[in-house]
Order: C-alpha cells, then structure tokens, then sequence
C-alpha cells in the first residue's frame, strides 16, 4: 500500500484563479463561433439573412442559452456551415446536440432543399403547433390567435381555484394564512409609498418606458445592428423621430414606434453649433 494521500485545503487565490480561467474560457468559446462565423461571411463563403435589399445580413443571434445561424440553402454554403461547427468543436472541446437542433426554413424553400438540409445537418424540422419554454416556435401576424392557447390556460388556472366552494373569507384566509387581507384598487397600489401607496409598477406605464428606452438606443448608437436593420427598413432617408409607421410593420418596430411620443415628449433642445436651430 502507498502512502496515505494528504488533503490540503485550497487557498482562496487558487480558488479565484480558477474560477476566473474557467469564465476567460467561457467567453472565448462564446467568442470563438462568432468569430467563425464572421470570417466565412467576409470571405463570402455563407451568406446572411436580410430583412430588406439595403439591410446588413445577419449570419448569427447569440443568446445566454441558445445560439441562430442564418444561411443560404444549398449544398456548398452546408457544407461550410458544418465546417464550421466542427471547428467550434475541436477548439472548445463543446459538441453541438444535433438531436435537439431545429431548422426554419422561409416559404419559398422547396422541399428538395429542406430534405436536403435536413440530412446534411441530421437536424429536425419543427411543425407549427411545436412549443418552446410553454410558447410557439413561430409566431406570425395572426398574433392574437397565436397566444390564444396561453390565455385559455391562464384563464382555466383561475377559474379552478375561484370556482372551489369556500367563503371570500376562506379565500383570503388560504392565500395570507391566519392574517387578514384588504382589498384595494390596482390604482391606488400603483402610488408612490409616500402618498399611501404601495408603489407597485404600472405595467403598461413600465413597458411604454423599456420601448422608449430601446428607441432612446436607436438615437444614441445608429451604428447598432438593430438601429441599422430598422434604418435600411422603415428610415431609410430620415432618423427615428421623422420615421412612420408603414404599412403592415413588424411588431418590433410598430412597438418601438409606439412610444416615440413619449421619447418626444422628454426631449429639450441643447444649443451647439446652430446648425439645427431654425431662426
């Protein structure tokens, strides 16, 4: 038998270099598929989505747990794409589950070419009626049917627990235990604690002021992907406080579009070279 192994407890600096090694790898693994995938854009071997003819393509979307890649479908610009993912994978030591990948096609892809994709990259195709985190996969201009299921459920959960045969009494008695419960009207809640309230946030009033926040993004850093994209679509010659609606918008920009009044309403004019300034 070999001698007896000695523990030795680790110091907070080893600790803490660890840690911090293993975050620099996780960011350059995050890193390293952009990257990828931006090089094969520049020396044109995939090519991007576009919104519009003047918009810039967009190759990837990178989230906290989910990563898209747009691309053209034929068999080169395929094949280049699985290079790419096996280079991703060689370098980070991370294997994509094709198993739990889908692919969306547009509507004028043939079905020669989705079967095609569809056995090149092993991945799977997911129906309209498919879900992800309890939403649709696809959510079209029909918006309002399209959410009509999550409504009902919400809808039927209450029903359930207001439709059981106990007092309003036993009501408030179940939800606060053995304390009492006041009702009080969402208007006066919603007011500041200092005039009696309880300070809860309007959540109409709170996402009028998150889109305006998004449009105050798009005046601030014009050269954002997304300020470009809803440039070359709907501002092409003008800026977001001259744009319009247009016809049949996207909900993104008919949302964003919606809360300009308020971005108008809280501007002030800051004299510089006078330019701007009409006499």
């Amino acid at each position: 038998m070999g001698e007896p192994i000695e523990l030795v407890e680790p110091r907070i600096s080893d600790l803490m270099d660890l840690t911090t090694n293993l975050v620099l790898k996780n960011i350059f693994c995050g890193e390293g598929l952009p990257t990828l995938t931006r090089l094969a854009s520049q020396e044109r071997r995939i090519v991007g989505a576009k919104v519009c003819r003047s918009a810039p393509p967009i190759t990837h979307l990178m989230f906290a747990d989910d990563c898209l890649l747009f691309g053209e479908v034929s068999a080169r610009r395929i094949q280049v794409m699985k290079e790419i993912l096996r280079e991703y994978e060689s370098c980070a030591g991370q294997c994509v589950n094709f198993e739990k990948s889908m692919v969306f096609f547009n509507s004028k892809v043939t079905d020669q070419d989705k079967n095609l994709t569809l056995r090149a990259l092993n991945v799977r195709c997911p129906n309209k009626a498919e879900k992800y985190l309890g939403l649709p996969n696809m959510v079209g201009r029909r918006k309002k049917m399209t959410f009509q299921n999550l409504k009902g459920r919400l809808k039927q959960r209450i029903n359930s627990w207001s439709m059981q045969h106990i007092s309003q009494g036993g009501k408030e008695r179940k939800i606060q235990g053995k304390r009492e419960m006041h009702w009080c009207d969402w208007k006066s809640l919603c007011a500041p604690k200092e005039e009696g309230g309880m300070g809860f946030r309007n959540l109409n009033s709170f996402n009028v002021a998150l889109l305006a926040k998004q449009g105050w993004h798009l005046l601030r850093n014009p050269n954002s992907l997304l300020a470009r994209i809803l440039k070359a679509k709907y501002f092409k010659d003008s800026d977001f406080l001259n744009s319009n609606l247009k016809y049949l918008p996207y909900l993104t920009w008919q949302s964003l579009w919606s809360a300009k009044g308020l971005i108008m309403k809280g501007l002030d004019w800051r004299i510089g070279d006078e330019k701007n300034v009409s006499i």
